[in-house]
């Protein structure tokens, strides 16, 4: 397509590759408009093993395309040396694989793939060049075709008037391109099999004198199949076969595919052969072993070599067991939340910043020396990796996110409502993602690539079923496993297994976690605290034999974290060794200095803090061990606790303006919520008001106790607002397309302060609460739980990453606010709404503080499958 420079780009200070195109190209101003706007397009492209493309340039009559400068020869120049060994070209195609299937789903052809098109780097990286440039040339006047070098002739389009252009080049086109028909992503794969082909047998597949001698040999000769190396995988010869059919309907369809059939052959060529002995690991996985020695200080034993299979994970039967650690980030504490990428080559796990608490993910590669703080993942909960370990899904902000770990991209799948901790999400081999976005009811399910939410579970209220969370998927693709939580406060629970589309599961036995399952049939789960492992056989939904514990040499707090620090992937496992975090109430000032310690039981979990309006009273909800949420009112002046609820889950709750009734939302097993009425002087006197659709909220008492405001998600809409009154009706007071949730009432009764993503992120926003006249937006950066000051003085809201923001608000018939202040960061549990409350004359604040869990290491296991195998054979015989 023209000659190649290496050049500098003196504006960025770096070096790039400038193609400079045929001066008879730049002399047509039609072609130049089409090639710059298809330019435009390929530009897009951003992944690993594509050549990216900076610009294009124009100067003096030529025209040079600007284009990331690869190090390394192109694969026809290492072809010249002879065949690729196998495992190297298995490599080598994966990768090429990897970048057709990114470009193709941005509908992209390559329509030119060839060896001189594939870079490989002297590390071993593979960039594939000149993507589409192609179809930008179309129309380009070709030369004598008998004068056409035949291993390297130039992409050609040849005018004729019947057979169209023919577009590619000779030895590597497809039969349709050949034939000057219209091509599509199948023409790529064709051109794919031909370069691997190739690769093994160090020969070109169709060759000739002449071009037309190339064509006809594309159009007529069969591969001869006997030239592929005798020790070629069965997969590969598959692979090849379908890459190679003439016939596009019957060839491969997708480079995803080719992918998933190369790294099945990879497994197999590991596998296969005449001697059975296991060969040697990988220089890489040595180096990968070594470097995390290095960083932990720990030496026993040798790693498990790991292969991906698929969107699964294979293993090969280690010489030992290895442990070791990995410290957490200087000057951070660990929150709870752990994952293991399916290639058990990538760790992600949250930490906080003790000076800010601010919370986000962390990644590290276990090859290498250090950690790297994730951007844009504050306040991330529940990650998880999509099966191909590239990328992460996550809770934030209300919202399913997924975050490509290596562009840095991110994009949402779904909405999860804005309050409720989620529990927990899994992502399937065949593009599925389940989860629960709440503490109570059934699974859901959407798309990878976002779409419409359904259910994936149905609770079982007969049953007393209360929740299923923290689902993982077998390596099947289609079954999973949960852990039913049952209702009314009663624990442990069962693990359960369900199956994509089926609303129906069934129960494996009690467990106090859900499960974790290997990639040779066993299921890790904890029951009690110890850590257990039992065959699954999972079409007919049983546990085999007798679990084989795995203690006393793993972590004994893993019963008691596992639920939300461990992570199972395959044969490898991720710990953290410190005491799991927890809450306490605390009264602190307006510079976030500790004064008083309102509540402070080990083993309880408090949040939604709630103060009286006479300033004496607190109205707070506490998980304790075995127990679902229930509110309890304190006392703190004169002592006492009284429980106001005893059945069900209850999560939040406000105050009337008088002081004598607590409006509580409450969850039945069967997931049904609830509105009841308590009185705080009489113990457990909650009573029924209202039972409303969908996932509610409590939030705020309107003026003159009319009524209540809730935050309502239903499964046809995004939150909105509504007003309970007090014979029960509900009414819309704020409902569009927008997420609107967390009102407050103004203490004067005038303005609706509530947080709203109508801008793009979640801001707070104040509004008439009568309905008309506009919003004003008060936060300034993003925020949540705006609360008011009694007096009507201020509204404050937390920032992102748990920053207390006071606005001065000046009261009247009229809003008028000034800029935000910043009072103190804290380290804020905020799993869910009211994670504060302000004192009646706003200088004290009621903060629910996480306690951080140590500092301790994250523990690392490789080669726990085979670990699991060994003994579970010793225990059979």
């Amino acid at each position: 397509m023209g000659e190649v420079f290496r050049a500098r780009d003196t504006k960025l200070g770096r070096d790039v590759a400038i193609k400079v195109l045929p001066a008879a190209f730049a002399q047509d101003a039609d072609r130049v408009g089409r090639f710059r706007r298809e330019a435009q397009i390929l530009a897009t492209l951003n992944h690993p093993n594509i050549a990216a493309i900076y610009g294009l340039e124009e100067a003096n009559g030529t025209v040079g395309l600007v284009m990331e400068l690869v190090a390394g020869d192109d694969l026809a120049q290492r072809l010249r040396g002879g065949a690729v060994p196998a495992e190297e070209a298995i490599a080598i195609a994966k990768q090429i694989a990897e970048a057709l299937e990114e470009a193709h789903e941005k509908g992209i052809v390559h329509r030119d793939l060839k060896p001189a098109n594939v870079k490989v780097t002297p590390d071993g990286k593979v960039k594939v060049l000149d993507f589409g440039l192609a179809k930008a040339l179309e129309g380009e006047a070709g030369s004598s075709s008998n004068s056409l070098d035949v291993s390297h002739s130039p992409t050609m389009s040849r005018h004729a008037t019947e057979a169209g252009h023919i577009l590619g080049t000779a030895a590597y086109m497809s039969p349709e391109q050949a034939r000057g028909k219209p091509v599509d992503k199948r023409a790529d794969i064709w051109s794919f099999g031909v370069v691997l082909f190739e690769m093994l047998t160090g020969e070109r597949l169709f060759s000739g004198e002449t071009v037309s001698d190339v064509l006809a040999a594309v159009l007529t000769r069969s591969p001869d199949w006997k030239e592929l190396p005798p020790g070629t995988p069965p997969g590969i010869r598959a692979l090849l076969r379908r890459c190679l059919e003439r016939d596009p309907k019957k060839r491969l369809h997708d480079a995803a595919d080719a992918r998933i059939l190369l790294e099945d052959s990879g497994v197999q060529e590991e596998t296969s052969g005449a001697s059975e002995k296991a060969p040697p690991p990988s220089s890489r996985s040595n180096l990968v072993r070594g470097i995390a020695f290095l960083a932990a200080g720990v030496a026993v034993g040798f790693g498990a070599h790991v292969l991906t299979r698929g969107n699964k994970v294979e293993h090969r039967a280690p010489a030992a067991t290895i442990r070791y650690e990995i410290p957490l980030p200087a000057a951070h504490s660990f929150q709870g939340d752990l994952a293991l990428s399916p290639d058990q080559r990538t760790l992600v796990f949250s930490a906080a910043e003790d000076a800010t608490g601010i919370r986000q993910l962390w990644i590290r590669p276990l090859d290498s020396l250090e950690s790297r703080k994730l951007d844009n993942t504050e306040d991330a909960r529940f990650p998880f990796w999509s099966p191909n370990s590239r990328e992460l899904g996550f809770f934030a902000g209300g919202e399913l996110r997924a975050l490509d770990t290596v562009s840095g991209s991110q994009r949402v799948l779904a909405r999860t409502g804005p309050y409720g901790e989620v529990r927990g999400a899994s992502w399937s081999s065949t593009g599925v993602i389940v989860f629960n976005p709440r503490f109570t009811g059934a699974l859901q399910r959407v798309s990878e690539k976002g779409g419409p939410v359904d259910a994936a579970s149905r609770l079982e209220s007969a049953r007393g079923q209360g929740t299923h969370r923290l689902p993982n998927f077998l390596p099947d693709g289609k079954h999973f496993t949960f852990y039913m939580s049952p209702g009314g406060g009663s624990e442990p629970g069962e693990l359960c297994l369900g199956e994509l589309g089926s609303l129906e599961h069934r129960c494996l036995g009690v467990a106090s976690s859900s499960g974790f399952p290997t990639f040779s049939g066993e299921l890790l789960f904890v029951r009690g605290k110890a850590l257990l492992a039992q065959r699954l056989e999972a079409e007919n939904g049983k546990l085999l034999g007798d679990p084989i514990p795995l203690g006393p040499e793993f972590p004994s707090n893993i019963g008691t974290s596992g639920q939300r620090a461990i992570s199972s992937s395959g044969d490898a496992l991720a710990v953290h060794l410190g005491a799991p975090s927890r809450n306490r109430l605390v009264w602190v000032d307006r510079k976030g200095i500790e004064q008083q310690t309102v509540y402070d039981r080990p083993g309880d979990w408090i949040f939604y803090p709630r103060l009286a309006p006479d300033g004496r009273r607190i109205a707070i909800g506490v998980y304790r061990p075995n127990a679902l949420g229930n509110i309890w009112v304190l006392d703190p002046t004169r002592g006492g606790e009284t429980p106001m609820t005893r059945d069900g889950d209850n999560q939040t709750m406000t105050w009337s303006r008088s002081g004598r009734e607590l409006a509580i939302m409450s969850f039945a097993p069967g997931g049904e919520a609830s509105v009841l009425r308590a009185d705080p002087e009489k113990a457990q006197s909650a009573r029924l008001w209202k039972v409303v659709p969908g996932l509610a909220n409590i939030d705020s008492w309107t003026l003159g106790d009319r009524g209540i405001l809730l935050s309502v998600v239903t499964a046809e809409t995004a939150s909105d607002i509504f007003e309970l009154s007090e014979a029960g009706e509900l009414r819309a007071v704020l409902a569009t397309r927008a997420t609107e949730h967390t009102p407050e009432a103004s203490p004067d009764g005038r303005w609706l302060a509530y947080v709203s993503d109508v801008g793009g992120r979640e801001d707070v926003y104040v509004a008439p609460i009568s309905g008309e006249g506009n919003a004003w937006k008060v936060s300034t950066a993003g925020g949540s739980e705006p609360r008011w000051r009694p007096d009507g003085s201020e509204l404050f809201y937390l920032a992102p990453g748990g920053r207390l923001q006071a606005v001065p608000v000046t009261p009247g018939s009229t809003f008028a606010a000034g800029e935000p202040q910043a009072l103190f960061a804290a380290r804020f549990d905020t799993s869910g709404n009211r994670a504060y409350d302000v004192s009646r004359d706003g200088q004290r604040f009621l903060v629910n503080l996480s306690k951080a869990s140590p500092g301790s290491p994250i523990v690392v296991i490789l080669g726990l499958g085979e670990d699991i195998r060994s003994r579970m054979a010793r225990a059979q015989n």
